[in-house]
């Protein structure tokens, strides 16, 4: 979409310019004639005068007496010659998405497991600190509920209980889907959901913002920025709007004490795409 728009500015213009000179610019052919003096141009004088014009403007206006332009110009070439190198170096630079260089990527949230611990949906409230696990049956079929990763190793730790309520890509929603919604069967989505309940992130895949809006009746999903449409029955398949790709999904299950977990992180990086993300 982006390309097209500027393909059609620029498309734009040149049929304004074309416009403007065949209606604004005069057509005849004129002839100015030059008086050069029997073949042997301008007279010494008209030259003397010419040079002495130019030389006394600069002398004015001080140009060859400041620096600004000369550090501009120097400037600029700097500039001009860092971009090159940075071109020149650019392929030695270790790549940003190896595994090797930690946890904290766009591939990754918190949502994935460390060393098999145990990653529960626990339900945001008001209060931070406050921790409610969820279970089955705590919602109505056709309902909603947001929730955020929790893991024991974060009770009793207000700051890391902060941080998994504010992290960009922690935000997800659990939905209790009707009875008689009827889910399109997809082998690599298998065994994701836990009977009619559905995760999926709350980060819109347009520009991030929080789909938050739920339309219970048709099961679509609403992003109020820019009325992007997810529909549940396609695992949160972008059916209106700007949005190109599908919710995240988040594969859950519910473990020995009735709690839902998840089973890993996110099918695909949370919000909007980027270069190394593949459609």
């Amino acid at each position: 979409m982006l390309g097209l728009t500027s393909g059609l500015t620029v498309l734009g213009f040149t049929v304004a310019l074309i416009v403007h000179i065949k209606r604004f610019l005069p057509h005849e052919q004129s002839v100015q004639r030059r008086h050069d003096h029997g073949g042997e141009g301008s007279t010494d004088t008209s030259r003397n005068t010419l040079v002495a014009t130019v030389t006394d403007a600069a002398e004015r206006s001080g140009v060859a007496r400041r620096s600004l332009f000369r550090r501009t110009a120097g400037l600029g070439a700097a500039v001009l010659g860092a971009g090159a190198g940075v071109v020149a170096l650019g392929g030695f630079v270790r790549d940003p998405w190896d595994s090797g260089r930690g946890e904290d990527t766009l591939w990754r949230t918190p949502w994935r497991s460390h060393n098999g611990e145990k990653v529960y949906l626990r339900a945001v409230g008001d209060d931070p600190h406050t921790i409610v696990l969820v279970r089955p049956g705590e919602l109505e079929a056709g309902s909603m509920m947001p929730v955020v990763p929790f893991r024991e190793s974060e009770r009793g730790h207000p700051e890391l209980l902060a941080e998994a309520m504010h992290r960009a890509d922690s935000p997800a929603m659990l939905f209790r889907l009707r009875p008689d919604v009827v889910v399109e069967r997809r082998p690599d989505r298998r065994g994701m959901n836990f009977d009619d309940y559905y995760a999926y992130s709350r980060i819109c895949t347009h520009l991030g913002c929080p789909v938050s809006l739920f339309e219970q009746q048709i099961d679509l999903l609403l992003c109020p920025c820019h009325q992007s449409q997810f529909d549940l029955g396609k695992h949160a398949e972008p059916v209106f709007g700007p949005a190109v790709r599908a919710l995240p999904q988040l594969p859950i299950d519910v473990d020995d004490d009735g709690y839902f977990v998840a089973r890993g992180d996110f099918t695909a990086p949370v919000g909007p795409g980027f270069w190394e993300l593949e459609p």
